[in-house]
């Protein structure tokens, strides 16, 4: 069974359709986790901007729905992200003070699996670049401190101790909420079908007109592969069942006594070291009553043929395969299932910059894993649409490497 949610009416930081002008000094297509910060700082900036979703955000057609999301900084994904949700950090919490509403829920981050396990070294290796406070766990520990959690006795936890949660969608709102304060214009159930780039301007058509602008920010998640061909072959978007479940005795799971886990374990079939399996719980929040539980890999294609949101008996077996091995007490509880979508790159890493070929056109691809880094992504894409500088190394994320 799936749930999702349908907006009974339209939020009021939209704006309406049918205005005169139809020139602006950037365009942003996508208006989820980059696209709805960028349009905020680029009005805050004075910038005239417009914003277009096909749907009307936050939806559930992209990767950035759902109730929480987690950020953690010792980020095992490689010590180049760090700076970066570092400084996400800093303007989630200005953005909490700004609008006196609490979005990010500190709850520490276990990253769990074999001592050898890729995860475990990215970790402890951004943790101890960056002094970010962590400490290591045994399997004794880890499973004496929260019993939950089922780990073998080989197995090694990094504990991330200010590490948390952020409210996903109530964070998408506020965003556009402010930029549409600021002056941006927001169109929302309005497709991007097409854009020409031209030597002193680029040109953006949807199904309702044709808008000018200096420069244009493609942030659709898989919206991208239809609007960039040449990046088409690059791209993958993947299928993530979502899970949620809710505890008969909550406390266990709830926020304060239950970290951010991620686990990182062989695969069943892989030899030692060969290919791993990874998932991830997340507690419960304050007024909530779920846990939520996913996968992050082996995930099937999202094409045009599994585009349903149902989730199928293989996607549920996998999981379901998972959690009885190193959450079993979640194992028996019926649970409700939600698709969220994944566009990967072919390397995991976030796609940031100039489309390739392109001088005025730029792309954002985050691979599943970019949501803690919005506010930031935001001053990044808003200064290399302004042929500013951003203060960080963004070389690994070239679109042109591949």
């Amino acid at each position: 069974m799936l749930c999702t949610t349908v907006p009974e009416r339209t939020p009021s930081y939209f704006s309406p359709h049918g205005h005169a002008m139809k020139n602006y000094d950037h365009i942003v297509v996508g208006l989820g986790t980059t696209g709805a910060f960028t349009c905020r700082t680029l009005a805050q900036r004075g910038k005239k901007v417009l914003g277009l979703d096909m749907h009307a955000p936050p939806h559930d057609q992209g990767s950035h729905h759902g109730q929480s999301r987690s950020i953690r900084r010792a980020y095992l994904e490689g010590t180049s992200y760090v700076p970066m949700v570092l400084r996400a950090w800093e303007l989630w919490r200005q953005l909490e003070q700004d609008n006196r509403q609490q979005l990010l829920y500190k709850t520490g981050n276990l990253t769990i699996g074999p001592p050898e396990s890729p995860a475990l070294h990215g970790f402890f290796k951004s943790a101890e670049k960056y002094q970010i406070a962590h400490q290591q766990l045994s399997a004794t520990e880890t499973k004496r401190n929260w019993p939950t959690l089922n780990l073998p006795d080989h197995y090694v936890a990094g504990l991330e101790v200010e590490a948390g949660i952020l409210r996903a969608e109530k964070g998408i709102k506020l965003a556009l909420l402010h930029g549409t304060s600021e002056g941006a214009t927001i169109h929302t159930s309005e497709l991007a079908t097409g854009w020409h780039e031209y030597p002193d301007k680029i040109e953006v058509h949807t199904t309702k007109s044709t808008y000018c602008s200096e420069t244009v920010l493609f942030c659709a998640d898989s919206g991208n592969l239809a609007l960039l061909p040449q990046l088409a072959g690059q791209l993958s978007c993947r299928r993530v069942p979502v899970r949620w479940v809710t505890p008969e005795n909550p406390g266990p799971f709830s926020l304060g006594n239950f970290p951010v886990n991620f686990w990182q374990v062989p695969t069943e079939s892989a030899k030692e070291g060969e290919d791993y399996d990874e998932f991830y719980s997340l507690p419960i929040l304050p007024g909530d009553k779920q846990l939520k539980i996913a996968p992050h890999n082996h995930l099937a294609p999202l094409t045009g043929e599994s585009q349903s949101a149902t989730i199928d008996t293989k996607e549920h077996e996998h999981l379901q395969k998972l959690i009885k091995r190193y959450l079993p007490s979640m194992a028996k509880l019926a649970p409700i299932h939600q698709l969220c979508r994944y566009t990967l790159t072919p390397d995991g890493n976030f796609m940031l910059g100039k489309v390739p070929g392109h001088q005025r056109a730029f792309c954002s691809v985050l691979g599943g894993h970019g949501f803690k880094f919005a506010p930031v992504l935001g001053e990044i894409f808003a200064d290399l649409l302004c042929n500013q500088s951003p203060e960080f190394d963004l070389s690994l994320f070239d679109p042109t490497r591949f």
